[in-house]
Order: structure tokens, then sequence, then C-alpha cells
């Protein structure tokens, strides 16, 4: 994945605290493909994650993992979980594009520039491997 060129659709560090493990904190795709969506729980290669088309994305079942009174717990997350995860990280117009991408539309990388830039102050999409984007977002 190192090589890769990746757009970080999502905000880092905005999580809110709880007991929930190894839960969805990235969301990029692909540069030359944004129909390649990365989803990941940290930066590090040994963090979990996948990368999938939207359609597989959307249809997939998610898995919420805690800790609660000193047991772990597996919960399946009820339908729209990739929406609700996209809204927490602040990249809720991500999942309208998602959703096209998913039908068979074609979303060009100049379309997924231009949504974030009216989501985000006009600050351009984040680009860059998957290693420069971690250092950028643990500088920011």
């Amino acid at each position: 994945m190192s090589s890769n060129i990746f757009c970080l659709v999502s905000r880092w560090g905005v999580l809110p605290e709880g007991d929930e493990w190894y839960g969805i904190s990235i969301i990029a795709c692909s540069a030359s493909d944004s129909n390649s969506i990365t989803i990941a729980d940290g930066w590090s290669p040994h963090d979990h994650g996948s990368t999938l088309s939207a359609a597989e994305l959307l249809r997939k079942e998610w898995y919420r993992y805690s800790v609660k009174n000193g047991q772990h717990v597996y919960e399946l997350e009820p339908p729209g979980w990739f929406e609700r995860r996209c809204a927490l990280l602040q990249c809720s117009w991500f999942f309208d594009l998602a959703q096209q991408l998913a039908a068979g539309e074609l979303v060009p990388g100049g379309v997924v520039q231009q949504a974030y830039r009216a989501h985000n102050d006009g600050r351009d999409l984040p680009t860059g491997t998957w290693g420069q984007l971690q250092k950028l977002c643990e500088t920011s």
C-alpha cells in the first residue's frame, strides 16, 4: 500500500471517546480510482482495514468490537453503518458519492476534490501515499 496514492476523505482525530476498539477512523479512496475505498482503524500496517469497491463496502456487514464489564463484545452493526461512520468522521458528503459509485456511476477524482473543498472551507483534499497522509495527520 506504500506506493499507492490515496485521497483522505475523512477528518482525522474527530472520533468521540468511547469503549469501541478498532473503530474505523480513516476513510480514503484511491487517487486513480475513486471506486477503490480504503477503511482502516489506524495508519500502521498492523492496524485493521480493507480496500473494497463502493458496492462491496455498502453491502458488507460490520462488527463493532468493544469491552463491556471486562468482557470482549462483538456486535453486528445495524444497516447504515458506513453512513453513520462517515458522519462521525465528518465526511457525510462522501456517503452520497459512495452510493453513486455502488450504482455503477463514474465519479471522477475531480468531483471528489470539489465535494471535499465544498465541505471543508475550500481546503484541498489531502492526497499522498499512506505514509505521507499519516505524517500529515500526525502533525496537524
